[in-house]
C-alpha cells in the first residue's frame, strides 16, 4: 500500500505494488476470487480487516491503494470502515470514479486511489476532508510513494531512482521491473523500495499487474514466506500457486516465463 508505480508499454501497462506493514499484521491470504454483488474481484486479501491494497475486477478495470493522501495526517483514535473495504466498493461499482465522487468518506482515513478504469488512469484522494480525483496521462510512467510513510525528500529521492530505472537502456519487461521494485535503494532501510524499519514496518509484498488487451495476470510474492503466486484474469476461477521456495529475491519467477514480454 506504500509505493506504486504505472509503466505504459505499446498494447497496455505494467502497475506493481509494495505493500509495507507492520510485521505484527496478519499475513495475508494470496490472490483469490471473491463475488461482490455478482460482480467478480480478484486481490489479495488482509485477514485482519478483510479487505485488500489491490484489486482487479472481471472487465479489467483494477484499484490500488496507498496510505495517506497528500502529507503525514495525524490518526485518529477511531474510524468507522477499513480503506481496504473502501477499496473494493468503489472498484465493484458499474462506475467506480463517480462512486468515489459521490460516497460519504467522513469517518474514514485518509488514502490515495489509483484507478485503471477503461484503460483510463485516474488519481483519487481523500484527506480527510475532501476529495480530489483527476485524470492523469496514462502513456507516461508514474510512481506514487506512501505520504504516511515518506516525507517530501524522501519522495523526491524515490523518483529518481525510478527515472534513472526508465532512462537506462534495460528492457521494461515484468522481471526488469520486479527486479527495480526489489532492490531500488541500494539496501537503504528506511526510504528504499524495501524498507525495514526499526518500529516494525517492513514491506511484507510484491503485487505486480501485466495487462494487454484480452490477458491481465497478477503475480504476488510474499517477502516473509518467500513464496509466489501467480493468477491469470482469463482464468479467473482457478488459482496456481507456486510450489517452490523464493530463496534468492535474483532467482524470483518473472512474467515473462509465460510469454509476457
Amino acid at each position: 500500500m506504500c509505493t506504486v508505480t504505472y509503466i505504459p508499454n505499446k498494447s497496455g501497462y505494467y502497475l506493481t505494488s509494495n505493500r509495507d506493514e507492520h510485521e505484527t499484521r496478519g499475513e495475508a491470504l494470496p490472490p483469490t476470487t471473491y463475488v461482490q454483488k455478482k460482480t467478480k474481484l480478484l486481490y489479495p486479501s488482509d485477514p485482519d480487516k478483510k479487505g485488500t491494497w489491490i484489486a482487479i475486477k472481471e472487465n479489467g478495470d483494477l484499484a490500488v491503494l496507498l496510505n495517506g493522501a497528500f502529507v503525514k495526517h495525524e490518526r485518529a483514535t477511531y474510524y468507522r470502515r477499513s480503506r481496504g473495504l473502501v477499496l473494493l466498493d468503489i472498484l465493484g461499482q458499474e462506475s467506480p470514479v463517480l462512486h468515489f465522487q459521490e460516497m460519504n468518506l467522513n469517518g474514514i482515513e485518509p488514502f490515495t486511489l489509483i484507478l485503471v478504469i477503461a484503460t483510463n488512469l485516474y488519481e483519487c484522494r481523500w484527506d480527510g476532508q475532501g476529495k480530489r480525483c483527476v485524470a492523469i496521462n496514462k502513456y507516461m510512467p508514474h510512481i506514487w510513494s506512501s505520504a504516511t510513510l515518506y516525507d517530501a525528500s524522501a519522495t523526491t529521492t524515490r523518483q529518481n531512482w525510478f527515472q534513472n530505472f526508465l532512462s537506462d537502456e534495460t528492457p521494461k519487461t515484468s522481471k526488469a521491473i520486479l527486479d527495480f521494485h526489489q532492490t531500488a535503494g541500494g539496501g537503504d532501510s528506511q526510504n528504499g523500495l524495501i524498507i525495514n524499519r526499526n518500529n516494525g514496518i517492513k514491506t511484507r509484498s510484491i503485487t505486480h499487474v501485466r495487462s494487454v488487451p484480452g490477458r491481465t495476470k497478477m503475480t504476488y510474492r510474499n517477502l516473509t514466506s518467500q513464496t509466489e503466486y501467480e493468477k491469470d484474469l482469463a482464468a479467473f476461477d482457478q488459482i496456481k500457486p507456486a510450489t517452490t521456495k523464493i530463496g534468492n529475491y535474483s532467482r524470483f519467477m518473472a512474467l515473462s516465463v509465460f510469454g509476457l514480454k
